[in-house]
């Protein structure tokens, strides 16, 4: 993961244990729905990039994750733990916030 449960957590503002595992699956959701946005393979590190080069994995457009693909991962989290029994009101659309932190990287037409 890209994101670290306690750094998670600070974010919304949570101080107990209870709903960790919840928590760490909308971490995941989140990272997955940011790189499906951007439509590009995100590595933890440049390290981790060239292995899965040099292993021969086909990749979309890989690149390191950023400062600003890790708060709007963070952010994604938030509107979904605040968010979460209004799941009638979901939509697919990121919010505002997360695409302005996203766009200058997002692949379009790939």
């Amino acid at each position: 993961m890209f994101l670290d449960l306690s750094v998670v957590k600070q974010h919304l503002r949570v101080d107990h244990q209870e709903e960790d595992e919840l928590i760490e699956e909308m971490m995941r959701s989140a990272e997955s729905r940011c790189e499906a946005y951007l439509n590009r393979d995100i590595f933890v590190s440049e390290e981790a990039l060239n292995d899965a080069v040099s292993s021969g994995q086909t990749l979309r457009y890989p690149m390191v994750i950023t400062p600003y693909h890790k708060q709007a991962m963070m952010l994604l989290v938030g509107d979904f733990y605040y968010q979460r029994e209004s799941a009638q009101e979901a939509t697919q659309h990121l919010p505002n916030a997360v695409l302005s932190l996203l766009w200058a990287d997002r692949i379009r037409g790939a």
